[in-house]
């Protein structure tokens, strides 16, 4: 997947020099629609901006963009204004599905980072009741829910989400997938502790794990209601915003958005002795459950104090806060012993948290391990 500039291009732009006119305008908006999961480490963007607005608004925010060179349109519903700028399509919703744009949303937002400029997010509650009470006969996609769900899991209220559309029998199977897919724990139930025995971990080099446990620590609810973000700083800051502050900033390196595969598989640890290099191949995910596995597996490793430990990513399809925290606590621990700690680069959805974390500036990321030789 490109890098953020090569990904967005116009819509970048675009986004930038909206957010900046509203700005001006002293028009609050939330940034809404697929922007608003991406901007919290969801998938990638579609090829169009929705900025929240409330009803009041709506005209003079349409009236300040073509102001600003845009081209208005007036469409015939009756829940949003578009904005052209060149290719580029900006709707203005001010009725999103299931709810109108009032001050208790806007105050719900989260103020934080989106490709490079701070801005007003809608919260993900309110995001995703919109997507789970636009969807009906003729419009029934679960495919990218699922992949926000997977993605954001831990850090969406489900149950404030799962209330406010009680009545939608679209929501209600959208539910029952993500239940049965054990991405959001069914109402009323309790995450049990991780059984490793029952989950199949043996202590062995090729060890596996079954089950999908939370995922904390990319912008967690806590974090964000505080003012910062949860472990390690995934994201980068946020809090609760309900009228845009500021100027826009410049842009700041920004990389691509993870993609979530719906597959749950197995963490699987190989470990391979070449003279003074340790290579641990890592397939499957790893997360807050599997976290432990990968552990153990380094605890037996750095006993023996090789002078090189190459951790091979490539095959590694998914990777959270916890992961993560793993692979740099291994590092400073190679570093305060005088050892030496690699990484080969994984797939762009496990690369991207190294690159908004900035930790690809810290740690030796290469892509091929022959570049070590």
């Amino acid at each position: 997947m490109a890098p953020a500039n090569d990904l967005f291009g116009p819509i970048a732009e675009t986004l930038r020099r909206a957010a900046g006119t509203l700005r001006a305008a002293e028009i609050p908006f939330l940034l809404g629609g697929s922007l608003a999961f991406w901007a919290r480490g969801g998938q990638e963007t579609t090829n169009d901006l929705d900025l929240m607005v409330r009803p009041a608004d709506a005209e003079r925010a349409l009236e300040s963009l073509v102001a600003a060179g845009m081209r208005g349109e007036r469409p015939p519903e009756d829940w949003l204004l578009k904005a052209w700028d060149g290719d580029v399509l900006v709707d203005l919703i001010h009725k999103p599905a299931g709810m109108d744009v009032d001050d208790e949303v806007l105050g719900r937002g989260d103020e934080l980072e989106v490709a490079g400029v701070r801005m007003c997010v809608m919260s993900l509650e309110d995001a995703l009741a919109t997507k789970l009470h636009a969807l009906g006969e003729h419009h029934l996609d679960y495919e990218p829910l699922l992949q926000t769900a997977r993605s954001l899991r831990e850090q969406v209220d489900w149950a404030s989400v799962r209330a406010r559309t009680a009545h939608s029998p679209y929501a209600a199977a959208f539910f029952t997938l993500v239940e049965g897919l054990g991405i959001v724990t069914p109402a009323g139930a309790q995450r049990r502790p991780l059984d490793r025995r029952a989950a199949g971990v043996r202590r062995a080099r090729r060890t596996g794990l079954g089950r999908r446990g939370r995922r904390p620590g990319i912008g967690n609810r806590r974090g964000r209601r505080s003012g910062t973000r949860g472990n390690l700083g995934l994201g980068g800051g946020g809090h609760a915003c309900a009228v845009p502050r500021g100027p826009v900033g410049e842009p700041s390196r920004r990389s691509a958005p993870v993609s979530s595969a719906l597959a749950m598989t197995l963490l699987e640890v190989k470990t391979d002795e070449q003279d003074a290099t340790v290579r641990v191949e890592l397939t499957g995910e790893l997360d807050i459950s599997s976290a432990p596995v990968l552990e153990e597996a380094l605890g037996r490793i750095e006993g023996s104090e090789p002078p090189l430990l190459l951790l091979d990513l490539r095959r590694l399809e998914f990777m959270d806060s916890t992961g993560l925290r793993t692979l740099v606590n291994a590092n400073q621990r190679a570093r305060s012993q005088g050892r030496r700690l690699a990484i080969v680069r994984g797939p762009e959805q496990v690369d991207r948290i190294f690159s908004v974390t900035r930790l690809d500036e810290r740690l030796e990321i290469v892509d091929d391990p022959a570049a070590l030789a």
